[in-house]
């Protein structure tokens, strides 16, 4: 995983320190949590294919495409904070968002 890629982690991985606690304080709603949020979604263009490519001519993709093998987040924790949300489950909400959180902290490399 690339340095700028790293970094769009750590922020994804901020942004959801902070839906945990805005789940904490039931506050978190669907808009929280959309690509116009995520900064692994602003780095990978949120395309069909969820991959862009550099530059010097080498496919990169979302480090959570990658873990998935699936595209737009499916298979990853996300998908059940966003039907927690939209099916009014509120005891579900905090569970999932933790879980997401723990998802994109274990896609960052060892010693970051």
């Amino acid at each position: 995983m690339n340095k700028a890629t790293i970094k769009a982690l750590q922020q994804s991985i901020k942004h959801w320190r902070e839906n945990l606690a805005k789940a904490e304080a039931g506050t978190l709603i669907n808009d929280d949590i959309m690509s116009n949020k995520c900064a692994l979604c602003t780095r990978f263009c949120v395309t069909a294919i969820c991959k862009r490519t550099p530059f010097i001519g080498k496919v990169e993709k979302c480090p959570v495409a990658t873990a998935t093998g699936r595209t737009v987040c499916k298979g990853s924790p996300w998908e059940d904070v966003k039907h927690a949300i939209l099916l009014g489950f509120d005891s579900d909400i905090l569970k999932h968002t933790q879980c997401e959180l723990e998802f994109l902290e274990s896609l960052l490399p060892e010693g970051d």
